[in-house]
């Protein structure tokens, strides 16, 4: 399919993603899994929001929402970013948010109340690392961040990457919010369940 920007973009795009189906293990595993993540952090998300003087929103709470971010900061992507900014036209901007998500989403008014769903290739370990690092403070002390671990899912997608991507990908259809780190930068796209 040729893809030609304007609303003929749109237009393919929702055409493609119509097309697109999973086999019935990755849509069971994907629908279980947002059961397991909204029935152990869904309650923790809102009790611990509310001690920090946050509103809850009965109606999100009501109908099961939660958030995704997609967090793009594996090794390959390191390495994209690296070619990125040598190219001559100096490019700049790579990974200019992915170290601030938290500031991100409190400046766009994504609440806490609702656990966050980490869709993210790197291993729990380097994620606990990133939990040290004192620009995603506000990420991982305000937001109630759910890794694939903590769902008791595998905890390192290792050379089952797609297998993992889908069920991220299911977990993201119809949440409150989906962030999704894009080439550019991170790209917040808003999805009203």
């Amino acid at each position: 399919v040729k893809v030609l920007e304007g609303n003929d973009f749109w237009d393919e795009f929702w055409k493609i993603h119509q097309a697109l189906t999973f086999n019935d293990e990755i849509i069971r595993l994907g629908e279980q899994t947002k059961r397991i993540l909204l029935n152990l952090f869904g309650g923790v998300a809102r009790d611990r929001a509310k001690s920090m003087g946050y509103k809850l929103d009965e109606d999100s709470v009501l109908y099961g929402a939660y958030h995704v971010v997609h967090l793009r900061a594996e090794k390959d992507w390191h390495n994209h970013c690296e070619r990125w900014f040598s190219w001559l036209e100096r490019r700049d901007n790579c990974m200019n948010n992915t170290w601030h998500i938290g500031n991100v989403l409190l400046s766009e008014g994504i609440t806490p109340t609702l656990p966050v769903y980490l869709a993210t290739g790197l291993t729990e370990s380097e994620v606990k690392k990133l939990r040290k690092k004192p620009s995603m403070r506000s990420f991982f002390e305000i937001y109630t961040v759910v890794t694939k671990g903590m769902l008791g899912l595998t905890a390192d997608v290792g050379q089952n990457r797609e297998y993992w991507a889908a069920v991220d990908f299911i977990l993201g259809e119809d949440v409150d919010f989906l962030g999704v780190q894009m080439y550019f930068d991170f790209n917040i796209l808003f999805r009203l369940s």
